[in-house]
């Protein structure tokens, strides 16, 4: 399995370099090089969204942890330059579905914005339009 996985990552590296060499531009390259790099060490970017739906004081978050049928995923979504920092963005919820298990759907919880430099969690707050470090 470490073999495979070393495998796509080195060869995704190298479509990434192929990429660069032709017309992509510099933002473009800076963008998938930092996904890359995403690729290799995420257990950071896992451990701080566990925590985050750990303790978090969002009243949705506390009512959902209470619900032992609800299940947690979140999935990275892109990465995004704000104020000139790098942040990976997390997209964060879980699935729900009819009775019997049909129209399965995934439900948003949210938006996460993880500092790559600082390794900083901060939550998307859709009323302000901003992002707000979590403490």
């Amino acid at each position: 399995m470490r073999y495979r996985i070393g495998f796509i990552v080195a060869a995704f590296s190298l479509l990434v370099i192929l990429a660069g060499c032709t017309s992509s531009t510099n933002a473009e390259v800076q963008k998938q090089n930092l996904q890359i790099n995403a690729s290799k060490d995420l257990k950071w970017c896992d451990d701080l969204i566990r925590d985050y739906i750990k303790r978090s004081t969002d009243e949705m978050m506390v009512l959902e942890r209470k619900d032992t049928s609800v299940h947690f995923e979140w999935m990275l979504d892109r990465t995004e330059i704000l104020d000139q920092k790098k942040y990976f963005v997390y997209h964060l919820g879980h699935v729900v579905s009819d009775e019997g298990n049909t129209n399965a759907r995934f439900v948003t919880n949210g938006w996460l914005y993880l500092d790559s430099l600082n390794r900083k969690l901060f939550v998307y707050d859709f009323a302000t339009d901003n992002i707000v470090e979590w403490k």
